[in-house]
C-alpha cells in the first residue's frame, strides 16, 4: 500500500495597508479558485494540474483572516513559490502570509490555535468585559477532529 504524503499550509489573508483591522468576506470556493488562478499565472499548465490534483481548503476563519490549506506533497513547493503572488481575492485586496507549513493536520491545528489565542490577547486589550466572552467564543470556535470517528472506527 502507498502512503499518500501531504502538506499543510496555514495562511493569514491580510487586507493591505491602513485596513488591517478590516473583516474579509472569504469562503472555502474563493481561496481555491484564487489559489488555483495565482499558481497558473506562476507556473502554468504543468502547475495547475500539479497543485489540483490534491489542494483542498480545510479550514477558513472569516474573523481571523486565516486558511488551511493541504497539498500534495509533490506539489507543495509549487505551491509555496506562488502564494506570495496572489493580491486579490473575489476582487479584494489581499496580502498573503504563511505562518506555518507542517507535514500533519494535527500540527497545524495545535499552531493555529496558539496563533488565535495570541491574536485573542491582543483583541482584548480594547475591549470591556462583556466583549471580550463574545469574542473568545467567536474565536476559538476551532474544533480538533475525533479522528476515531472521522474515520468510522467503532466504540472510540
Amino acid at each position: 500500500m502507498v502512503r499518500l504524503k501531504h502538506r499543510y499550509f496555514v495562511l493569514e489573508l491580510a487586507p493591505p495597508g491602513e485596513k488591517a483591522h478590516a473583516r474579509l468576506v472569504v469562503n472555502e470556493d474563493a481561496i481555491y479558485r484564487a489559489v488555483l488562478e495565482v499558481v497558473d499565472q506562476i507556473h502554468g499548465d504543468y502547475g495547475v494540474a500539479t497543485v489540483r490534483s490534491r489542494l483542498i481548503v480545510k479550514y477558513c476563519n472569516a474573523v481571523t483572516r486565516v486558511a488551511l490549506l493541504r497539498v500534495s506533497h509533490a506539489a507543495h513547493r509549487l505551491l509555496a513559490s506562488a502564494l506570495p503572488f496572489m493580491t486579490s481575492l473575489e476582487g479584494q485586496p489581499i496580502t498573503p502570509r504563511t505562518l506555518y507549513m507542517g507535514a500533519t493536520i494535527m500540527h497545524c491545528f495545535r499552531f493555529l490555535k496558539r496563533h488565535q489565542e495570541s491574536h485573542l490577547e491582543e483583541m482584548w486589550a480594547s475591549a470591556d468585559p462583556h466583549r471580550r466572552h463574545q469574542m473568545r467564543e467567536a474565536i476559538m470556535a476551532l474544533k480538533l477532529p475525533n479522528i476515531a470517528e472521522t474515520r468510522g472506527l467503532p466504540g472510540v
